[in-house]
């Protein structure tokens, strides 16, 4: 995907403003990182958001360099989450303003990405 260092860089920067909380790729099945060789079958992104609307969760979504040729629209969808606190790999939680609008984005590559990396 040539839009893929794209896509890191603009998430690079929501992670730094506090928009983007976690994220990283759906996968069909369960993969194992630590088998040599292995490749996951990567068939979406998931996304996590702190944004004040559903509205400005979309206008981020589709601003993205995946959203033009990657995702399929049709097949994402976007849930309002009530986040209490998150829990990173060591023992730290790290609060969050009960106050702001959390999102959880589904979004499913599109047939032509799923079967291309599929493949590969």
């Amino acid at each position: 995907m040539a839009v893929r260092p794209t896509h890191i860089a603009r998430a690079k920067e929501l992670i730094q403003q506090g928009v983007i909380i976690s994220g990283g790729a759906i996968t069909s099945s369960y993969f194992d990182p630590t088998v040599e060789g292995a490749k996951p079958d990567i068939i979406g992104s998931l996304i996590i958001m702190d944004a004040e609307s559903l509205d400005k969760v979309w206008e981020i979504i589709k601003s993205d360099a995946y959203a033009a040729e990657v995702w399929d629209f049709e097949a994402s969808k976007i849930n309002h989450v009530r986040l209490r606190w998150i829990l990173f790999s060591v023992p730290t939680f790290l609060p969050v303003r009960a106050n702001i609008n959390h999102y959880l984005v589904y979004s499913y590559l599109n047939s032509v990405h799923v079967s291309t990396h599929m493949s590969s």
